[in-house]
């Protein structure tokens, strides 16, 4: 990332927020539907407009869905087409993309949530992609799907948003509902409650 140069503007336009995710220091990350990321700092009321680098060398603004900072205080963004973008602590950008060759790669370019468990990993909602997880001390993607022949797969496979449940489960808000994930048989379990 970084900061984009020239008269600071006071007051951005704040319209459209699509996330907001609290920062060290009291500082706040705004994503919003234009694809500008701003991080916002009350005590001095100075906003920062943050451009992501892609590999072609070239600065972009990017519709962030979801943020995150983990417990090494990276912040990772999930974005609407442009894959998970991270940026580590010591000021790294790393732009990780669906690679349809590489199965270790994330499953699909729109992240809808990031999670991150007691471990470290990094679970990863998506629309359309099912659920992945990035291991950052090996740097791959595990990606857990509905098949696309059961029923309703592209609906149970949009992940729009993921919560811990007792022992190793997750709950996922899906378009067809809410599911159970099982991290240590890696299996998404329909959820059905009492009528």
């Amino acid at each position: 990332f970084r900061s984009e140069t020239g008269l600071e503007c006071l007051t951005p336009s704040l319209e459209y927020i699509e996330t907001l995710h609290p920062g060290p220091g009291g500082d706040l990350w705004v994503g919003l539907l234009n694809g500008s990321l701003i991080r916002y700092n009350p005590n001095s009321h100075h906003f920062v407009n943050y451009l992501v680098k892609k590999v072609n060398r070239q600065y972009r603004q990017v519709r962030s869905l979801c943020l995150l900072e983990d417990r090494r205080g990276d912040l990772w963004v999930g974005t609407d087409g442009e894959g998970l973008i991270g940026n580590t602590g010591k000021g790294i950008l790393q732009c990780f993309e669906q690679n349809p060759t590489d199965p270790r790669s994330l499953s699909i370019n729109n992240i809808s949530y990031l999670w991150e468990d007691p471990d470290g990993g990094i679970w990863i909602g998506t629309w359309g992609g099912g659920l992945n997880r990035y291991d950052p001390d090996r740097q791959e993607f595990t990606d857990y799907r509905f098949e696309s022949g059961e029923s309703r797969a592209s609906l149970k496979n949009t992940i729009c948003c993921i919560a811990p449940a007792n022992g190793d489960h997750l709950w996922l808000g899906t378009l067809d509902g809410v599911y159970r994930f099982s991290r240590s048989h890696g299996r998404l379990e329909t959820f059905y409650h009492n009528s």
